[in-house]
């Protein structure tokens, strides 16, 4: 049920978390002091070239280079 109503929101698109985003996620963790999955996205984010990320997640405001769009 999820996934379908993921695939009917217009505009988003999935990425794949590659391996490299893995090993970049710790550097991103330490970095900015987040949490592992925060990382992993973030990390994924880079490699994609994401700037914009929506989240309630307040530890996101201390990431350089990223737009937070919260409800």
């Amino acid at each position: 049920m999820f996934n379908e109503f993921i695939s009917k929101l217009d505009g988003l698109q999935l990425i794949p978390v590659m391996p490299e985003d893995y090993f970049r996620a710790s550097d991103l963790a330490r970095a900015y002091n987040l949490m592992s999955f925060d990382a992993l996205h973030l990390s994924a984010m880079r490699r994609s070239r994401i700037r914009n990320i929506a989240t309630r997640d307040r530890d996101f405001e201390r990431v350089d280079g990223i737009v937070i769009w919260s409800p």
